[in-house]
């Protein structure tokens, strides 16, 4: 039988001196948070979907007294961030802990319970980078070019979609005005949509983030504003992928426009 593990931050239990790991929580699925109204004159209810709630995984430690860092053991589960249980080891959760470990009781009965509080949706280490290089064909007016992307998960996933930029010659300067469309299942209108016009400065190694988690569009990190001037239209957090096959369709809305690379991560969501 294989050893129960979990994996916080990158950093595995096996590797904290001492710590067992006695029985996982099982894989459940996130409850759904609902609104009944009644009505009169109505049979029954209206139910109103609300999304997911976040709930609690439960895990039991035990500890190798002569092998223990009660310490290091405590310090490995103040934390918050990426968790990984062995159970679903192609899986991580986002999570936090806020319930204190029962010290004496670990020390006295060489075992504790562990709280932690898991946001409802999980994400697959699987999921490898999208990227495709971009040769826009000129078609009317504008330069189109799409990128299959498939979420195998069973909820919608809001990701983050990077745009990286091109240029004629390596030193030019020049605008950038896109739109960014993602068309679900073989559908012909857009799931969601948004455009994009900059200015952007040559020989700069940066690149856009359009992240639907917050609905923001930045620069990575580390250049200067002076390098951008950034107008965003349409709303960026309907830019999600839903389960199954989607394209990711960029337009390219005037001839100045040169993109590089499109670019697309964590596109596959579970509750």
């Amino acid at each position: 039988m294989e050893r129960n593990y979990i994996i916080l931050n990158g950093v595995p239990s096996w590797e904290i001196p001492g710590l067992l790991i006695n029985a996982l929580p099982p894989v459940t699925k996130a409850p759904r948070r609902t609104d009944l109204q009644n009505a009169d004159g109505m049979n029954g209810d209206v139910r109103t979907n609300l999304g997911y709630d976040s709930y609690d995984r439960e895990i039991e430690i035990g500890v190798v007294e002569e092998l223990a860092d009660y310490e290091m053991i405590l310090r490995y589960f103040n934390s918050g961030g990426y968790a990984v249980f062995s159970n679903e080891p192609d899986m991580f959760y986002n999570y936090y802990i806020d319930n204190q470990i029962d010290f004496e009781k670990l020390v006295r009965f060489k075992k504790a319970s562990v709280v932690f509080r898991v946001s409802p949706e999980k994400r697959s280490l699987l999921d490898f980078n999208v990227e495709k290089d971009f040769t826009f064909t000129k078609t009317d007016s504008s330069f189109v070019g799409e990128l299959e992307v498939t979420n195998a998960g069973n909820i919608d996933a809001k990701t983050r979609i990077l745009i990286f930029p091109g240029y004629n010659t390596p030193s030019t300067s020049g605008n950038l005005s896109l739109k960014i469309e993602i068309f679900p299942n073989g559908e012909t209108a857009a799931s969601g949509k948004a455009t994009m016009t900059t200015i952007f400065r040559e020989n700069s190694d940066w690149y856009y983030i359009f992240d639907a988690l917050t609905g923001n569009v930045s620069v990575n990190t580390g250049i200067s504003t002076n390098y951008h001037n950034n107008i965003i239209k349409g709303d960026v957090s309907t830019l999600v992928f839903k389960p199954g096959v989607n394209i990711l369709k960029v337009t390219a809305l005037t001839d100045g426009s040169f993109v590089k690379s499109i670019a697309t991560t964590e596109y596959s969501r579970w509750v």
